[in-house]
């Protein structure tokens, strides 16, 4: 046989392991926690009161109710509306459908959704305020629509408006001649 008994190189095997799991509580492992650096979330100073941060106004959204009242400031531009165009493509007509010379045609997600996006050209639509159309924008719509407007400025949102304002000029021509 050996030279150590199999019961003492078992005590022996444990005393390492326990030893092993008991280095790991030794003071140099405490990842820097008591250093005097800043916390992470936490400013060098205080914000003066009142301060507003450089560009930050620009973005600022008023409420949806103070929207409503907006009335189109590109209303005017002869561009506007085609810019909106290009743009409800790409952000609007996959739920609110295309207007196309032969009238309303629904947006892929329709034949799909639940509850598709209306049909913006008819009177319910044409009868709402300018800013009704911004502040949905900006503030999501009272079902489904989300919130589009974090990823477009306010131009661009209000090119929508105008480009919406020409397609319901254009359906209201439409109903009244029979069409």
């Amino acid at each position: 046989m050996g030279r150590y008994s199999s019961k003492s190189t078992c005590i022996l095997s444990a005393v390492f392991v326990l030893w092993g799991v008991a280095a790991f509580g030794l003071p140099f492992n405490d990842d820097m926690v008591n250093m005097s650096a800043l916390r992470p979330g936490t400013v060098a100073r205080e914000i003066p009161e009142g301060s507003v941060p450089m560009g930050s106004l620009k973005l600022a959204i008023p409420s949806k109710e103070k929207l409503l009242s907006a009335k189109n400031p590109r209303a005017d531009e002869p561009y506007s509306a085609i810019y909106g165009k290009r743009l409800y493509t790409v952000h609007c007509k996959s739920c609110h459908g295309e207007f196309t010379t032969n009238g309303y045609k629904p947006g892929g997600s329709a034949r799909r959704a639940r509850m598709p996006g209306p049909d913006l050209s008819n009177e319910y639509y044409s009868s709402k305020p300018e800013g009704f159309f911004f502040a949905t924008i900006n503030h999501g719509g009272l079902a489904i629509m989300p919130k589009i407007g974090w990823k477009l400025s306010a131009d661009e949102a209000w090119d929508i408006v105008s480009y919406l304002r020409k397609v319901q000029r254009e359906a209201a021509q439409k109903r009244k001649n029979g069409e």
